[in-house]
């Protein structure tokens, strides 16, 4: 029987990676370059190389960061 390759991570661990966004459970990319024992960058571009191998609908990206609002506040070099 062969053996299981030993995760770089405790499952554990791993569990308490998995968030819960609008009712979906996701991992971030950052969590999963860390499973995988590869930088954040080289999981994205992987990602981006291997699109058949992760389902759209499976994915969040673009879609990590909130936009900032600014409201009504002015740089010092605008003036009203």
């Amino acid at each position: 029987m062969p053996k299981k390759p030993k995760s770089p991570i405790p499952i554990e661990q791993i569990d308490g990676m998995i968030r819960t966004i609008r009712g979906v459970p996701v991992m971030l990319d950052r969590d999963l370059a860390k499973i995988y024992g590869v930088p954040t960058k080289a999981f994205n571009q992987a990602v981006k190389r291997n699109r058949q191998r992760f389902p759209v609908d499976r994915s969040l990206v673009g879609q990590a960061r909130a936009p900032r609002h600014t409201g009504d506040r002015l740089l010092p070099h605008e003036a009203r």
